[in-house]
């Protein structure tokens, strides 16, 4: 659970940063990008963590499901704001 805290503190701090700061800094677009990527990368590491956390604690393992899937939502909506590509 610790691990997963510390991987979830810095997106959370990032996406406030982006959320006051963005105008002039990067493109909004791009902010998207890097905020779905480092949301994927969090939810994959968390799935992987499941099993083994629910051979020692299934009342933790089941916090981590809710908040695997709070962290999925988020990743669903920024994804929802990708432009879609045009060929």
């Amino acid at each position: 659970l610790q691990e997963l805290l510390i991987d979830m503190i810095d997106p959370s701090l990032q996406g406030k940063q982006a959320h006051w700061n963005l105008q002039g800094r990067i493109e909004d677009r791009q902010v998207v990008d890097l905020g779905v990527a480092r949301l994927h990368a969090i939810s994959e590491v968390g799935r992987r963590r499941l099993g083994q956390l629910g051979e020692l604690d299934l009342v933790s393992q089941d916090l981590v499901i809710e908040v695997l899937d709070g962290i999925e939502k988020t990743l669903w909506m920024l994804e929802a704001h990708r432009p879609t590509e045009i060929s």
